[in-house]
């Protein structure tokens, strides 16, 4: 019992008999048995296009008009058809319903245009360039800009439109903007005030800093000296370093601590460690007494050292 639908046909390369479904039988004229078969059908066809470039006449299979086609295209193709729609009669037969349209002219160029009912609108063009004249002659004529002058005196001109001009631009940047405007009142940047302006300003500075903020000054002053600064240490900051303490022994250190801090092992960089000493005395500099700190380590160490310090002073006042 034979399958469905199938049709027995030969390969158009070898001759070898097999079985395909109708519709691929009526679809092409070739028909190929394996990839093989395929390959070489399209080599004999390019060949045979390269050697006959000319066209040659064919029907449409659906209103029998001549057309020009290629030889590989009429050896491809079962039927031809001179375009979608005869295409789609043929393959869709009276269900068919063609596509209603009509020519128009364009409304510039006059050249007629094919609209149909889906891409029909109130206006029609055949380009774009057409649609940019038309669309602008709709607009009216093209307004003339304004031209003027920057009022900062760069020597700039401004093309405006008239409703531009109306709401009063007069500069072209706002660093010129900035500079008419804010240099009334603080002086043009990069311009030389005249000397007279300068004489006033200088008097009134002189005047505001020494009379009105005179006495902010010196309570400032008082309250972040000596025991009012939060970060006063019973002054020994201010101590010098007794002799010794010189750039050879901090490099014998750093070397001996392996350019790192002792604390977290940071390695040491340009301007990030310092030499510390573990005491607090200034005048100890052997080297079982310096280590090398990171600054975040440094500020941590002596920071636990006040607090012993005040902890200390604290215990031994309250024994006395």
């Amino acid at each position: 019992m034979g399958i469905p639908n199938q049709v027995a046909v030969s390969c158009a390369i070898c001759e070898t008999a097999f079985t395909v479904k109708a519709s691929r039988a009526t679809q092409s004229k070739e028909i190929t048995c394996s990839p093989a078969c395929i390959a070489e059908l399209r080599s004999r066809n390019v060949i045979a296009y390269r050697g006959s470039a000319e066209t040659r006449l064919a029907k449409c299979a659906t209103c029998s008009v001549p057309m020009q086609r290629k030889p590989s295209q009429i050896a491809k193709y079962a039927k031809n058809y001179c375009g979608r729609e005869c295409a789609a009669a043929g393959k869709l037969g009276v269900n068919y319903k063609p596509i209603t349209g009509k020519y128009l002219p364009c409304d510039n160029c006059g050249e007629l245009v094919w609209r149909t009912p889906a891409t029909l609108r109130k206006q029609v063009f055949c380009s774009m360039s057409c649609a940019a004249v038309g669309k602008r002659r709709l607009r009216g004529p093209r307004v003339l800009r304004v031209v003027k002058q920057c009022n900062n005196g760069c020597g700039k001109t401004l093309r405006m439109l008239p409703s531009v001009d109306a709401i009063g631009r007069r500069f072209c940047s706002v660093r010129c903007a900035h500079q008419t405007i804010q240099g009334a009142r603080r002086g043009l940047p990069g311009r030389k005030w005249p000397a007279e302006q300068r004489q006033k300003l200088t008097a009134t500075l002189r005047q505001k800093y020494n009379n009105e903020w005179s006495h902010f000054r010196i309570r400032r002053s008082l309250s972040m000296s000596g025991k009012g600064n939060p970060r006063y240490r019973d002054g020994r900051t201010l101590r010098p370093y007794a002799p010794g303490f010189t750039d050879r022994v901090k490099m014998q250190v750093i070397k001996r601590d392996n350019f790192k801090c002792r604390l977290c092992g940071a390695p040491r960089l340009k301007g990030t460690h310092v030499v510390h000493h573990i005491d607090g005395e200034k005048w100890d500099h052997s080297l079982e007494n310096l280590i090398l700190l990171c600054k975040p380590c440094h500020g941590k160490t002596h920071a636990r050292m006040d607090r012993e310090r005040s902890l200390g002073m604290l215990l031994n006042s309250q024994a006395g």
